[in-house]
């Protein structure tokens, strides 16, 4: 007798498709763009913009670190800014290989190994980044927005609007009582939770206890953005590398599109929907599809693939058996 499959059996196929989704539009875009023009456009780049690559990788790193430091010392860590560093580098490894770079998470084991503190304060930190660096690229997002609202006039009211969501979200999630007890009381409406609610209590109040105050986020806010600024900078690069003579403010305003639909869970790292999207947005401005995909890929690879290696290199070293930083 032929057992149908269940439908949470359908469902976790389904999803199991998700990261390879990215994959299929990749595909779609190299067929339709012609790879015989892509390879072209590679053969026809000047390496010689790409100099100072390396130091703008390595700063942008650093500010990465930088930033992620500046909340643990609000929070009252007291590690070792190299040791964030070799942290930042083994997760910007792991982003780069997970949908929606969700391997960056590993960060927050990484700091509790060699920290000692919980895991609810070691995530206060990465969650607040994460807040930070989300509000930046839709702030800039916005400005690109702005910049094609002729041709995508909605685009700009979408964005508007998940920037008004998102600090709706931050005000009310910020107010620590009443969050943290409704996040309570939503878990003691599950049965098997009843047992882990003292665990789960505790867990809810360090993580909050931790959160910084409000004015306290502008020193990471302003180093945020000069990190992003230097990673789209990269690309800037990479673009004239490859014969795209845009102003430099097409770049830091029509990137962070691009890096919003990167963060969609269906690609690893970003790969095809964040060409589509940057294929489409310079196209406006009569840049050949072939030369953008370039720019993107070559991006990709000498600024976050690259560095990843060494990033992996880093988390062999930091996977060794060692004793806490303080």
């Amino acid at each position: 007798m032929q057992i149908e499959p269940s439908t949470n059996a359908k469902k976790l196929k389904w999803y199991k498709l998700l990261p390879v989704t990215g994959i299929f539009i990749f595909a779609a875009l190299i067929w339709k763009v012609d790879i015989n023009k892509i390879l072209g456009a590679l053969w026809a780049a000047d390496l010689g913009y790409l100099y100072f690559l390396p130091f703008l990788v390595i700063a942008g790193i650093f500010l990465q670190t930088l930033k992620w430091y500046s909340l643990l010392m609000i929070q009252g860590f007291d590690s070792s800014f190299q040791r964030i560093f070799e942290i930042t580098w083994a997760g910007n490894f792991f982003a780069a290989v997970t949908p929606g770079k969700l391997g960056n998470l590993v960060k927050i084991g990484y700091l509790k190994r060699y920290t000692g503190r919980s895991l609810a304060e070691c995530s206060t930190g990465i969650f607040t980044e994460k807040v930070i660096d989300t509000l930046i690229i839709l702030l800039f997002a916005l400005a690109g927005s702005l910049m094609s609202i002729r041709s995508a006039p909605a685009l700009f009211f979408y964005l508007l609007a998940s920037i008004l969501a998102l600090a709706v979200l931050i005000f009310y999630f910020y107010d620590r009582k009443r969050t943290g007890g409704k996040l309570v009381a939503l878990a003691s409406a599950f049965p098997f939770l009843k047992d882990r609610l003292p665990d789960i209590e505790r867990a809810t109040a360090s993580f909050f206890s931790d959160l910084p105050k409000k004015r306290e986020m502008l020193l990471p806010f302003a180093i945020g953005i000069c990190s992003w600024t230097f990673i789209y900078t990269q690309f800037y690069l990479v673009g004239l590398c490859v014969g795209i003579h845009l102003d430099y403010r097409y770049f830091l305003f029509l990137l962070p599109l691009g890096t919003v639909s990167a963060a969609l869970p269906i690609s690893v790292n970003g790969i095809g929907t964040r060409e589509a999207v940057l294929v489409m947005l310079f196209s406006l401005y009569g840049i050949p599809a072939e030369k953008v995909v370039v720019m993107s890929l070559g991006s990709v690879l000498l600024c976050v693939y690259i560095p990843a290696v060494i990033g992996f290199l880093v988390s062999l070293g930091l996977a060794r058996p060692a004793e806490t930083d303080h």
